[in-house]
């Protein structure tokens, strides 16, 4: 092996399908390989499949298959909901093309990699509608393969799924409906332990480790929270594809990063709003779902409530803070242990998705009074202003290039391998020497 430098991560999957398929050599005889960009677990899927169906797909079309793969599941959630086609395709635009997802893409595809979740939601719909566990079961791998993919997504899920169990056992106590309660119970208990059985191998290592004490845990979430400004602020990329540099004594993430781009969209609010005259004929489609809505943009806000970064208010000459739910939920274990709590957005854009598809039959019953035989026209008409809203051009673009250094070296003869130092360390959150070869270390 000429040079062997390090991945971050998960160093084999990558490494031989890079070597094998893109550079066409064993991994062994690889002649520059400098830090393959690190692939959570549920990437490692992308990993695999990039390397062993390479033949048939590339990396790009494995990446945006995802995509479809997201629009498609929310296409079917919504369909179960609203029994509407146009419905369901204009919600499945707007969660796996929302500015949100989009954004990851160029740095995070563990992120933007959101199929699971709309599956996941799928299964609890059905097994609320049946009753039978082994959609309850289906529920849980799904969640166990978001938590494979990104363990606050996984963490998230789980938040969701509490409030769905409790508003549905509230609505069956209210309705003093036991069977259903217990069923209900009964079927939260096969998905926790089917989501325990799946995870186990990443989730109970992670937890000893979490106990031993030696990772260091962020406090910084405070600055990579959100802001309420930038629900409404479409993403830099529309326009100069820069990322916003916040000026000299900014603390707090600028609204438009990637860390904060949560740009919801003014068509998907308004359509959201329309669902609640829909009420009365489907009361939990609607009031379910705002409540996801806003318990998770709540949470989005981190800490304390940002508007066009700053925190400090002022009234009446006194100045302030106001302190936002999400102090409480840093102080529960192991979900407290976040460091982002902008990337909690993604659940909050379910619950938006589903509104908006909501907000759509009742837009479309209203203008099948008037307007007969529109329909196609209306749903083309609504979608493509979605499309203009979410359009990001021109992405960022990064030339790929060597080292000078690296070719030299590589032009060097015989075999003989070159380590990079100083590995460094890493204790969770900072790193000592190299970032990559740190965490290789301790792996």
């Amino acid at each position: 092996m000429r040079l062997a430098l390090t991945n971050r991560f998960i160093v084999y999957t990558g490494t031989i399908s890079y070597g094998l398929y893109l550079l066409h050599k064993i991994p062994f005889d690889v002649m520059q390989s400098l830090h393959v960009e690190r692939h959570p677990l549920l990437m490692v899927s992308v990993a695999i499949a990039g390397g062993y169906v390479l033949a048939i797909l590339s990396w790009n079309l494995l990446a945006l298959s995802f995509f479809v793969a997201s629009a498609l599941g929310m296409y079917a959630v919504v369909n179960r909901i609203t029994h509407s086609q146009g419905a369901a395709l204009i919600s499945g635009y707007i969660f796996a093309f929302s500015p949100f997802v989009l954004m990851r893409f160029t740095g995070h595809w563990h992120m933007s990699t959101t199929w699971p979740i709309p599956l996941m939601i799928l299964f609890l719909l059905r097994f609320l509608d049946t009753g039978r566990f082994r959609e309850a079961a289906g529920a849980g791998v799904c969640w166990g393969l978001i938590t494979y993919n990104f363990l606050e997504y996984g963490m998230d899920a789980g938040i969701f799924l509490l409030l769905f169990f409790t508003y549905w056992s509230l609505i069956h106590m209210r309705r003093r409906d036991r069977v259903q309660l217990l069923s209900l119970w009964r079927g939260g208990v096969v998905l926790a332990v089917t989501w325990l059985v799946v995870t186990a191998p990443l989730v109970l290592p992670a937890l000893v480790t979490m106990q031993e004490g030696d990772v260091l845990f962020p406090s910084n979430d405070e600055y990579w929270s959100s802001d309420v400004l930038a629900f409404v602020t479409p993403s830099p990329l529309w326009g100069p594809g820069l990322d916003p540099k916040p000026g000299g004594g900014i603390n707090h993430v600028t609204a438009g990063s990637i860390e904060n781009t949560v740009f919801l969209g003014f068509v998907p609010l308004i359509l959201a709003a329309l669902a609640f005259f829909r009420l009365r004929k489907r009361p939990h489609a609607t009031v379910f779902w705002a409540i996801v809505l806003l318990f998770f943009l709540t949470l989005t806000l981190g800490p304390y409530l940002y508007v066009g970064q700053t925190k400090s208010f002022s009234l009446l000459g006194f100045s302030f803070s106001i302190p936002l739910p999400y102090q409480l939920l840093d102080q529960l274990p192991v979900v407290g242990d976040r460091r982002a709590p902008a990337r909690m957005a993604v659940f909050g854009i379910v619950a938006l998705s589903i509104l908006a598809g909501v907000g759509f039959t009742e837009l479309t019953s209203i203008v099948k009074q008037r307007m007969k035989g529109t329909m196609p026209l209306l749903t083309v008409l609504i979608l493509g202003l979605i499309v203009v809203e979410y359009w990001n051009p021109p992405t960022q673009l990064t030339g790929l290039t060597w080292a000078p250094v690296l070719e030299d070296i590589g032009k060097e003869p015989g075999d003989f391998t070159v380590l990079q130092v100083p590995w460094g360390r890493v204790n969770g959150w900072t790193v000592s020497g190299d970032s990559a070869g740190a965490v290789t270390t301790n792996f």
